[in-house]
């Protein structure tokens, strides 16, 4: 997974769930819908590059993308200078697994 540009050397993480929502979130809007997962917390590139490896047969996804299922995936990531909740979420991104 892959989010940019975001504010640089800042703490983020990926979330999904195979639901979707439209909910005011910090100074964005949450689109993942409950119940919602997480990946592991990283940390934006000097260039404002927020990206995560899934592996595929590990928790929390562990075989859940399945041939034909949707998933929800959106970044999460601090921000402290747009001030506010001072984090900020990224578009949602659905994405239907194939064969």
């Amino acid at each position: 997974l892959y989010c940019g540009p975001v504010p640089t050397s800042q703490y983020g993480l990926f979330i999904f769930s195979a639901n979707q929502a439209q909910a005011s979130f910090g100074n964005g809007t949450r689109c993942v819908g409950a119940p919602i997962s997480r990946f592991s917390v990283q940390q934006s590139t000097s260039f404002g590059d927020l990206d995560y490896n899934v592996d595929f047969f590990s928790p929390p996804v562990s075989g859940a993308f399945t041939a034909g299922s949707q998933w929800n995936f959106q970044a999460w990531f601090r921000d402290p200078a747009a001030g506010g909740s001072n984090f900020n979420l990224s578009n949602g991104l659905a994405i239907t697994f194939g064969a």
